[in-house]
């Protein structure tokens, strides 16, 4: 989504549109926006670690040292998962940005195994 926002191309999300759940970055666009029109609260709705996304490759980039910058990028992947995971369990499937895609492929084959 965020290559649209910025150069109108139109990719969609896959994972979201190929499986119809949140990828573990979802709503960092949208938390982008509201942060840029610093709307802090909304922007931490859609996704509360959307500061670390321009902040971490700045630190690491600082490092000349390996071991610290691949350590940095490891935390920073370990918490991005467990913050998914935490949303999954409480918001997912009717919270935005949590929802559940039904227009995804794996939802139109539940729907069509549902009879729907």
């Amino acid at each position: 989504m965020s290559l649209s926002l910025f150069f109108g191309i139109g990719f969609p999300c896959v994972f979201y549109w190929g499986v119809g759940v949140p990828c573990p970055a979802c709503g960092l666009t949208r938390a982008f926006i509201n942060a840029v029109r610093l709307d802090f609260g909304q922007a931490f709705a859609y996704h509360p670690l959307f500061i670390i996304v321009p902040i971490l490759p700045l630190i690491a980039s600082g490092s000349t040292k390996p071991k610290v910058q691949n350590t940095l990028w490891i935390i920073a992947i370990v918490l991005i998962i467990a913050v998914w995971v935490v949303r999954m369990a409480l918001f997912f499937p009717d919270t935005l940005p949590m929802v559940f895609n039904w227009q995804s492929l794996l939802g139109r084959v539940l729907q069509t195994v549902r009879g729907g």
